[in-house]
């Protein structure tokens, strides 16, 4: 467990020698969820965001009733499963129908940016707006899986693919290669069949697992981009939690200050 711990901590901020959770002396009031609807609706992504949002929460809800599923298989017997069987089924049926509309909503908001969409990525990023996300979505979901009650196997599952999920993030070039990565990325999520897995019901393993997180940090990322004005400062840090807190419980993506090395 312990060396488990460190791989998590190393994820975050780095190598160093023992590390420790540290709490900030003065905690700053987080964000409300009015500021956050205000922002995506400035950008005009509210139909993108609100159907993304529907999608994350509904595949949670599947995993969830397949687990319960399973479960009662074995306390039940044969047989029981099928009611929750049902529930997930309905609740996936739902995800791939608002991951359609999410896909809908991208297009339209692809083309009210227009042509000058990829001159702002490239000043976005390369005055660092993008490592900044990247640097805030890392130790933020290392430090809520910290916090959770999660198995070492589960936990190395969830590092591999925070890592994997990132690095899709990381390598686009321009606005179109990332809009148009994210659409085929909905696709493949539209054409996925549900999961007869059942790993552990932590929200935000769920979303690692199933891929959804791309989903996700690519919206925070948009979200970002857009509501930044050259000139001002970014504001990506907390984004994608505030994302997240929409659909998952804020115990699972809160988190008590960042990872610190030991001096």
């Amino acid at each position: 467990m312990k060396q488990m711990l460190s791989g998590l901590v190393v994820l975050a901020s780095g190598t160093f020698h023992l590390p420790i959770v540290a709490q900030e002396k003065e905690a700053k009031s987080p964000p409300s969820r009015r500021d956050f609807w205000k922002r995506v609706d400035k950008i005009k992504a509210k139909a993108l965001v609100e159907s993304a949002v529907m999608a994350a929460r509904e595949e949670v809800e599947s995993q969830r009733a397949i687990n319960t599923s399973k479960r009662a298989t074995v306390l039940l017997g044969a047989g029981s499963e099928k009611e929750y069987l049902k529930q997930a089924e309905a609740h996936y049926q739902t995800r791939t129908g608002e991951l359609r509309k999410a896909k809908q909503a991208l297009v339209q908001f692809v083309k009210h940016v227009g042509n000058s969409a990829d001159g702002r990525f490239t000043t976005f990023v390369r005055q660092g707006g993008l490592r900044e996300l990247t640097t805030a979505a890392r130790q933020s979901t290392v430090q809520a899986l910290l916090n959770a009650d999660l198995s070492p196997q589960d936990a190395q599952s969830a590092a591999k693919a925070l890592e994997d999920r990132l690095s899709e993030i990381q390598g686009f070039s321009s606005f179109h290669e990332l809009t148009t990565h994210l659409e085929r990325h909905l696709d493949k999520l539209i054409e996925r069949k549900m999961p007869d897995e059942d790993p552990d019901g932590f929200c935000l393993l769920i979303l690692l697992l199933s891929s959804i997180y791309v989903v996700m940090l690519a919206i925070a990322f948009i979200i970002c981009l857009y509501d930044w004005a050259a000139g001002q400062p970014y504001r990506c840090d907390g984004v994608l939690s505030e994302l997240l807190s929409e659909f998952c419980p804020s115990k699972d993506v809160e988190t008590n200050g960042p990872l610190r090395p030991w001096h």
